[in-house]
């Protein structure tokens, strides 16, 4: 599984800690251990390449009703709360949450940062020149 799906939502805060990083999901189906493990598998490789320096932690939303998720991930955003690092937000989604975004290109060229995703899913997160 490509990381396109944490493409397509990272809202990352530069506090994000070198030691844990705490992603906040949106459960799509009732077995939050199958979403568990699509999740890890999804970071599997970013945690290698930090030799397990990493700890990455997981937790999802009370509710599988996208409109209060969105409604949580907007309250968190304007409250500057720092206990989730990255969300994984719908795709239709990212204009909305545009001003708290993170620039991914701060951190690389576009070409580098988007090049195996989906470029459809990429470029839907490339708002007023920032990714």
């Amino acid at each position: 599984m490509k990381l396109e799906t944490v493409l397509a939502v990272p809202l990352l805060f530069a506090h994000a800690s070198a030691v844990i990083v705490n992603v906040l999901g949106l459960p799509m189906i009732q077995n939050k251990t199958k979403e568990m493990e699509s999740l890890k598998k999804l970071f599997a490789e970013y945690k290698s390449e930090t030799n397990g320096e990493i700890d990455i932690r997981y937790q999802f939303a009370e509710t599988m009703v996208t409109t209060e998720y969105a409604a949580l991930v907007t309250d968190m955003l304007r409250d500057e709360d720092k206990s989730v690092d990255i969300f994984m937000i719908d795709v239709v989604w990212p204009g909305a949450f545009a001003s708290k975004l993170l620039d991914l290109t701060q951190h690389g060229t576009l070409e580098s940062i988007v090049n195996g995703h989906n470029p459809a899913i990429a470029m839907n997160n490339y708002i007023d020149g920032k990714l």
